[in-house]
Order: structure tokens, then sequence, then C-alpha cells
């Protein structure tokens, strides 16, 4: 059994920033999913603004009949699934940010806007409560040692 003192010398160990990172990383499939969600679900970028809608109404139809959860021309970015396929989460420092390594990034983000990257605010929230568990598991880990 642990003394105070041990558990104290433990406490002064735990290093929430620096392992931060790490956890955000192994949570990063999660944050993918979450924002090809809330593109292809509903057509919104990190901070819940509608994405520009298709131009023409014959393709805005064809896509609503491939995809009808976003409303009828509204895009979700997602034609042949490369986009999506490419998606990552990168993490830099004390930030991460979202993107894709699909040959038609940069296109899309200059007709969308690079806020297609990123999570909403209750996407953020779903993240944190992903991270959570990893946090305790790691501050447990750190307490126990």
């Amino acid at each position: 059994m642990a003394t105070i003192s041990k558990y104290a010398s433990n406490f002064a160990k735990i290093d929430i920033p620096s392992q931060l990172p790490k956890l955000i990383e192994e949570v990063a499939p999660e944050a993918v999913a979450y924002n090809q969600q809330q593109l292809y679900r509903s057509s919104v970028d990190r901070f819940g603004k509608s994405l520009k809608q298709y131009q023409s109404p014959s393709y805005a139809l064809y896509k609503y009949r491939r995809n009808p959860l976003p409303g009828l021309g509204k895009p979700d970015l997602n034609l042949t699934g490369t986009l999506y396929r490419g998606m990552y989460l990168k993490v830099t420092g004390k930030s991460f940010y979202l993107g894709s390594n699909d040959v038609k990034e940069t296109k899309v983000e200059r007709k969308y806007g690079k806020d297609i990257w990123g999570l909403t605010r209750e996407n953020k929230a779903r993240l944190s409560r992903d991270v959570r568990p990893l946090l305790m598991g790691y501050i447990r880990g750190v307490l126990r040692a």
C-alpha cells in the first residue's frame, strides 16, 4: 500500500500538457470520423455553418439521391470516397488539425473554405469524452507507480 508521501511524490510527476497530444493522437480515428460525419450528415464546417450549396440543380438532385442526409443541394464532399479516406488528424504542440491527403484537398478548400476541417462544438465535446478515460488511465498509472 502506497503512503501519502509516495502519492504526493507521484502526483508531482503528472504532466498533462506533455501527455495530452499523445492521448489526442490515440483518438485520431474518432476525430476523423466526427469530421466526416458532420460533413456527410449535416454539411457543416467546424463552426456549424452550412457549406455553400450546389449551383447545378441536376447535380444537387443526383447527390441528394446518393445521400439525402444533409438535404437537397447541400454538399457532403463525398463522391468517390478518396477525400474521406485521406482524412487525418495531426497534432502539433498544443493544437491539432484535421485535413486530407487527397489530391482534391486544395480544390475543395478553395471552394468551401479551410473550416471544413475541424470539429463543431458538439463534436469537440464528444472527442473530449473519448479522451477522458485515457487521461484518467494515465493519471492512475502515474499515481500507482
